[in-house]
């Protein structure tokens, strides 16, 4: 929401301000059961027996910071965890390895769930205004009353997948939508051509308006936006 109406400031939102919120979303891939997590957009997706049951906003790791894509499986749940500082981490701000005990100065919160990818997991937050934005060290943060839900649910040895899709193209009721959100970490130096070459790929090329295309890669809005080329009546 914040990116779709250029809030600069979530905290500073004045009284009778209109809003643009859309209740759609195109899903970047579709697995059977499990999580995929789409960085760019801050989303991760729940699904079970090939249905989408949840979507959850998250944060992400930092821009110097990334966090990992690839494929994982959940290793270990824990309640009211102990952060213990990765060394990494330490080297890398030159400082002492800090231990920070459960309660409200944890920064994991008090939902932890790890995953085989070294040092990363998805957990709750002291910081709840993080999410939505790239603030982790990498980890992926849910609002504490997601991670709650979310850790009651998942399941030890879970699939997951970790995605970096930052344009998304759907076809629904006979028209062509486009999501484009920020290239957070800069992995391509031309949006425009990413999503060039997925409308070849989908053969449409005759069938958007490519006007529509470049507004909505200038805006990067994060929403579903009708680009379908609309013949006009002579």
């Amino acid at each position: 929401m914040q990116t779709a109406n250029s809030i600069k400031d979530p905290n500073i939102i004045n009284i009778g301000k209109k809003l643009l919120v859309s209740s759609r979303v195109i899903v970047p891939k579709r697995i059977k059961s499990g999580i995929l997590i789409n960085l760019p957009e801050y989303r991760m997706y729940i699904f079970d027996k090939d249905e989408l049951r949840d979507v959850l906003p998250v944060a992400i790791g930092l821009k110097t910071w990334r966090t990992p894509t690839g494929e994982f499986r959940i290793k270990n749940k824990i309640r009211n965890p102990v952060w213990y500082m990765p060394k990494e981490m330490a080297n890398k701000l030159s400082i002492s390895r800090e231990i920070i005990p459960a309660g409200p100065l944890n920064p994991l919160g008090d939902m932890w769930i790890g995953l085989d990818i070294p040092h990363i997991g998805i957990h709750s937050t002291n910081q709840p205004m993080s999410i939505g934005k790239p603030l982790s060290h990498g980890c992926m943060r849910l609002y504490p009353w997601h991670a709650k839900k979310f850790f009651n649910e998942v399941q030890i040895n879970t699939y997951g997948e970790i995605i970096y899709e930052p344009v998304k193209i759907a076809l629904a009721e006979d028209m062509i939508y486009l999501e484009v959100h920020e290239d957070v970490y800069n992995f391509y130096q031309d949006l425009g051509y990413i999503i060039n070459k997925k409308i070849k790929i989908l053969n449409l090329e005759k069938k958007v308006d490519y006007s529509k295309i470049s507004q909505a890669v200038e805006k990067k809005q994060g929403i579903p936006i009708n680009i379908t080329k609309i013949n006009k009546l002579m």
